[in-house]
């Protein structure tokens, strides 16, 4: 069953892409039986390989802001690197929390409780 169901996730994860992150680490950590410290490893490869060629489309098609783009990559990488740092340090616990409430703000607010404040559009 591991096979259709990252063939859905990857479905899921080219279209949606909300939440995909969580999904994956659901069902890794079903299907492969490891630690939420590994699950994380693998969840983190398999987002980064399917992004790159997202990233080549919005390239080739000139719709990337560089500028926003960097900034996020600069916030995602030093992002990993501390959690990576804390994952090792305190292990699967503290995963386990931060994953539970995490799923818990992102559920609430896609079913619209929770509200963020409108940004302006950038153009």
């Amino acid at each position: 069953f591991i096979y259709p169901a990252m063939f859905a996730i990857g479905l899921y994860g080219g279209f949606i892409q909300v939440g995909v992150g969580f999904v994956l680490m659901a069902s890794i950590y079903h299907f492969m039986k490891i630690g939420l410290v590994r699950v994380n490893m693998h969840k983190v490869f398999i987002v980064f390989i399917y992004t790159i060629p997202a990233l080549l489309v919005f390239i080739f098609t000139s719709n990337v802001n560089w500028k926003f783009g960097l900034a996020l990559g600069a916030g995602t990488a030093s992002g990993a690197w501390w959690s990576a740092k804390v994952s090792v340090k305190k292990g699967e616990g503290i995963i386990r929390i931060v994953l539970m409430v995490l799923i818990l703000i992102m559920s609430l607010v896609l079913l619209n409780i929770i509200k963020f404040p409108d940004f302006p559009s950038v153009q």
